[in-house]
């Protein structure tokens, strides 16, 4: 970590007092409901940018010089190489990016401020050893492209990415002591450019917008930028957003363009001129900002409403926001709290990575898994039973439209009740949780999607004033844990579970009388600790209590429902936005209905099919 200050303040071009600030400020991130954040590793040393090899590894860039590996959520001791460098002010080892071919021919790219005098950035290629993918050969660095201007230390830029056409682009600043360089061909600085590596000493496409102009560099793809410290390329489109820090009013996205000029030092956001190309999006800087850290999230494994979002952080303020595909103009807030954030990246796994300079630390952000999805289209299923006949059902959903029903085995049975799903069996298929009240016990029924696959006993239960009310992961490792409330006495407890072992149990704060009824869990709060949710039966009260494990944290109101006949009957995702909603039942009429909710907050009532035989019980998913 770094204990320099003015190193730390200087690498996005921030004041010295904002940068103390920063490292004070909250330094737990505030994530969406439905997504969880999680740490990877920490022990780096001012780590400044990461990038993701073909094989999975992560290799993380250290101002110091170093290029360290990850493998496995493991820091390699030694690092890939080490690079010598000037580290004063925003100097050091800056950027990465691997060669489309790195499979094959083992090339990887950085981009630092080395050390000999004259002090200069340079870009030089690397290749891996055959014997060893973890280090470097010896002597392999051979340099593409140098004395890219370090005039005062600040504005290096650094980021590198190959594009979709292979040419490598990197991102250049003005150098800080002369910010007309933007807007000079004559010099490197202020720019994004694009070379070819591959054709190394020939490093220049002859497609570049000011090949052949005299007295300009060809290297330059476009011009006018201020500090591009952080870029991405679109998958599969090709598009380039760059990430500019700007100086006293705005910072800025921009979509990157042949020969296109956006500006520095003439102007910072909308221009309102033909001669300049504003921003995609631009945010006021308030008393400070840095922009820091572009991705565009092409993965799954978030709900499809991220699909084609750009995530963009901001070093200073410690945010993480998203811009929607639709034009990238509508933005988004996604997370605050993030320390000192200056790279994201999507992993292979479908979750976004981010890197702290301030904590020498890399986290991820994934989505949590859909409770409740049988049939693995990312919308919860609706659970029913109806006990007089013992018939059990699934209405398969498409978001708040049925699509079909699925038939499970009848239970004839009107003792054993379901209690919750969850994965119990570690196959990351959707379980049902039995209890039967008047023998005591209790059983999995072990599914595969919607097909019954077989049974797994439980510790029995005796006292059948106990009542299995919902299941979830409190403990934090992974498993799914049950939930229990006995009414007559008021306690509540979590039973935590190994798969479908017991391992334990926790009390949980007792809430006398039965009238308040837990209707099922889920993550409300957007900590990615599971929170419960509670109706009271005979006020129309609804309330959830936020956890934080086991260990009850608050209490927040939801909107009252003063027509006690509607019941909650389970707790899912049905507007893939990864945040649970809540399924009604009214008990008089047979109507049906979803709340579709942002964390603690109603957003709008979707109505369902009427189920006319008001018997049949909507059993979860909870």
């Amino acid at each position: 970590m770094l204990t320099d200050y003015r190193a730390l303040s200087g690498l996005l071009g921030s004041s010295l007092c904002v940068s103390i600030f920063s490292i004070a400020a909250a330094a737990h991130a505030q994530i969406p409901a439905g997504f969880q954040q999680k740490l990877v590793l920490e022990g780096l040393d001012a780590p400044t940018a990461m990038e993701f090899a073909p094989d999975g590894r992560l290799f993380v860039c250290e101002k110091g010089g170093a290029l360290r590996v990850i493998a496995g959520d493991s820091l390699l001791g030694e690092p890939f190489l080490q690079v010598d460098v000037a580290t004063e002010n925003e100097r050091g080892l800056l950027g990465i990016a691997f060669d489309p071919a790195f499979a094959t021919n083992r090339h990887l790219y950085v981009y630092y401020t080395r050390a000999a005098e004259p002090v200069k950035n340079r870009l030089s290629r690397f290749t891996a050893s055959a014997a060893n993918p973890n280090v470097a050969e010896p002597a392999s660095e051979l340099v593409i492209l140098d004395n890219i201007a370090s005039d005062t230390g600040n504005h290096n830029g650094g980021a590198i990415h190959f594009g979709t056409d292979g040419k490598l682009y990197a991102g250049v600043g003005d150098g800080g002591s002369n910010p007309d360089n933007s807007q000079s061909l004559g010099t490197l600085s202020g720019k994004l450019l694009r070379v070819d590596p591959g054709a190394y000493p020939n490093i220049v496409p002859p497609d570049n917008p000011f090949v052949g102009t005299g007295g300009a560099r060809g290297e330059i793809w476009a011009l006018g930028l201020r500090n591009p410290f952080t870029f991405a390329v679109q998958p599969g489109t090709g598009t380039i957003f760059i990430n500019d820090v700007g100086s006293n009013a705005w910072e800025e996205v921009n979509r990157a363009a042949k020969g296109g000029n956006y500006g520095w030092p003439a102007v910072e956001g909308d221009a309102d001129d033909p001669d300049f190309i504003d921003p995609v999006y631009s945010y006021p800087r308030g008393s400070s900002a840095s922009i820091a850290g572009g991705a565009f999230y092409q993965a799954t494994q978030f709900p499809g409403a991220y699909s084609g979002n750009y995530f963009f952080a901001d070093y200073i303020q410690g945010f993480l926001r998203r811009l929607l595909p639709a034009d990238y103009t509508q933005v988004r807030e996604f997370a605050r709290g993030l320390d000192g954030v200056v790279d994201l990246k999507v992993g292979p796994d479908g979750q976004l990575y981010w890197l702290s300079i301030n904590s020498g630390a890399v986290y991820k952000i994934g989505a949590l898994p859909i409770r409740g999805d049988f049939n693995a289209d990312r919308t919860s299923e609706i659970l029913w039973r109806l006990s007089e006949t013992g018939a059990n059902l699934l209405w398969l959903m498409s978001g708040t439209t049925q699509t079909g029903v699925a038939y499970l085995p009848t239970v004839a049975d009107p003792n054993w009740q379901i209690g919750g799903t969850g994965d119990f069996d570690g196959d990351s298929k959707t379980d049902i949780l039995w209890r039967n009240k008047t023998t005591g016990a209790n059983t999995v029924w072990r599914m595969n999607g919607p097909a019954f696959v077989g049974t797994v006993s439980l510790p029995p239960v005796g006292d059948g004033n106990w009542d299995i009310v919902g299941t979830g992961d409190f403990s934090g490792d992974g498993k799914t844990d049950i939930l229990w409330r006995n009414a007559l006495s008021g306690a509540n407890s979590v039973w935590t579970m190994n798969g479908p072992v017991y391992t334990g149990a926790v009390a949980l704060p007792a809430v006398a009388g039965p009238d308040w009824q837990v209707v099922g869990t889920g993550h409300f709060d957007g900590d990615g600790k599971l929170d419960i949710v509670w109706r009271h039966r005979a006020t129309g009260e609804n309330a959830v209590w936020l956890m934080n494990g086991t260990t009850f944290a608050k209490s927040l109101s939801l909107p009252s429902v003063g027509d006690t006949r509607w019941e909650i009957g389970g707790v899912g995702d049905y507007n893939n936005d990864a945040a649970p909603d809540l399924v009604w039942r009214h008990r008089a009429t047979g109507e049906n209905a979803v709340w579709l909710m942002n964390g603690t907050v109603f957003l709008a009532r979707q109505s369902l099919p009427l189920v006319a035989d008001t018997r049949w019980q909507v059993r979860g998913p909870r």
